[in-house]
């Protein structure tokens, strides 16, 4: 009788409580978890882009999707592209060109992925925006200054 108490008391004992093991794999889906959570959560929004960088890389879009030369002019408060697409510049707005090319032309788009080398300034009331397109490239790259 003494043997199957004890052997009665061990099984008792050994269904007491979690393992090692257990625990282990429970602060490990834990911690998994709340770091997932963490990293989608702290992770910084992406800036929208201005309206009127938008615009120039659809026009450069354009050029090669249709494989045609686009030219951004500026004529007043309006950036107008050769293929009849119309950006307003608001009336607060003054495009001035550092580098001016033949009949305001700001930029030119080609169909083999190219572009003119050129520099212009956007300046807002908020911020000044410095645009740069080389040939060579296909990023229109820009700088905003408060």
């Amino acid at each position: 009788m003494s043997l199957y108490f004890q052997k009665k008391t061990s099984i008792h004992l050994a269904s007491k409580g979690f393992t090692l093991v257990e625990l282990l794999i429970v602060l490990f889906i834990i911690g998994l978890s709340s770091s997932i959570i963490i990293l989608n959560t702290s992770r910084p929004h992406k800036k929208q882009k201005p309206e009127l960088i938008t615009f120039l890389q659809q026009e450069y879009k354009k050029a090669l999707l249709n494989s045609q030369i686009i030219e951004i002019k500026l004529v007043k408060n309006q950036l107008q592209s050769s293929s009849s697409a119309i950006l307003q510049l608001p009336e607060q707005k003054a495009a001035k060109t550092i580098q001016y090319l033949s009949d305001h032309t700001l930029t030119t788009f080609y169909p083999d992925g190219t572009m003119s080398a050129s520099n212009f300034t956007i300046t807002t009331k908020t911020a000044s925006y410095d645009i740069k397109t080389t040939p060579f490239s296909s990023n229109i790259h820009y700088t905003i200054k408060p």
